[in-house]
């Protein structure tokens, strides 16, 4: 009887071809390795928008017990031409599987070392000087899978769905009540503070430094201020201690005064039409200024009225 060669039969192959590959990007689901499938639900509208969102995902395979074995990248080209889908070559056993959407020069990892870097010490940080954020960074997304087993079988198709979560918030205030004059003279701004710029690979919060968040100011032709802010995470539970701030700049030299200290989770909370702010990505704040020489009165639409009794004049 003739021995059949396996290694020259096709579909072994092809098989052994894919399992020595370090990763690959297929247009569909075919029948080597596993498929890891990207969506993104976890927002307001609970439907998938993974694809007008992310753009590029970096993928970080760690073993069971949490030590780095590879790192995977696909960009738009290749994620929406395969149906948001990578192809993983990975042999049967237990994972640990973290992804990071949109991982562009905002942000900044360590390096990795294959078999030593553990999933426990990597941190992901956003780039800022001085712990001051004066540009506006890109929204970046995180995804994570823990204890994914890769079944055995020669031709299983496993096909393993990843939804992702938007780790970045836009914020709009919009101050009204004054001229652009009055503004000018006054000297308003808003700032934000937060500890929320280092993310461990579970998204904790990985570090205790208090970021400064600038925003993007501009004037309308209402002579309304606009101050936009992109900022990271802002916790449900106030664990990042974010805070709105109010500041009067003195037009005649003294020293600048803190109007009102007020914490933005709550007030996010309180505008929030899911009260989940792991969902919410987007909030308008509407002021009204009102500035006299006792002080201001700043009213906040739908959260009420802050004042002060620094004299202004």
């Amino acid at each position: 009887m003739r021995r059949m060669n396996l290694l020259k039969t096709p579909a072994v192959a092809f098989f052994l071809l894919c399992m020595f590959m370090t990763g690959c990007i297929n247009d569909d689901l075919s029948e080597c390795g596993v498929s890891l499938h990207y969506l993104y639900t976890r927002n307001v509208d609970g439907v998938d928008k993974f694809t007008p969102e992310v753009k590029k995902v970096n993928l970080y395979i760690f073993d069971s017990d949490g030590v780095f074995l590879d790192e995977y990248q696909a960009d738009e080209r290749q994620l929406h031409g395969s149906n948001n889908t990578v192809k993983l070559n990975l042999p049967p056993g237990k994972y640990n599987l973290v992804t990071w959407g949109n991982l562009y020069a905002d942000y900044e990892l360590p390096v990795f070392e294959k078999g030593k870097t553990m999933m426990t010490e990597a941190v992901l940080s956003l780039r800022r000087t001085a712990n001051t954020v004066t540009s506006q960074p890109g929204h970046l997304f995180f995804g994570s899978l823990s204890e994914v087993e890769i079944m055995p079988g020669l031709w299983k198709n496993q096909v393993i769905a990843m939804d992702m979560m938007k780790d970045t918030k836009k914020i709009r205030i919009t101050a009204k009540g004054l001229s652009r004059e009055e503004l000018a003279a006054k000297g308003f701004s808003c700032r934000i503070t937060s500890v929320n710029g280092d993310y461990k690979f579970d998204n904790s919060v990985g570090s205790s430094d208090t970021l400064l968040y600038i925003p993007a100011s501009s004037v309308d032709e209402q002579g309304r201020m606009i101050s936009d802010f992109v900022i990271m995470r802002d916790l449900n539970d106030a664990s990042t201690r974010s805070r709105l701030i109010f500041t009067y700049h003195n037009p005649h030299g003294g020293p600048d005064v803190e109007i009102k200290n007020v914490s933005l989770t709550e007030l996010l909370l309180s505008l929030s039409k899911t009260k989940d702010l792991d969902i919410e990505d987007y909030f308008e704040i509407e002021l009204t200024l009102d500035f006299t020489s006792a002080g201001a009165t700043i009213t906040i639409k739908g959260w009420g009225v802050i004042d002060t009794v620094y004299p202004l004049g």
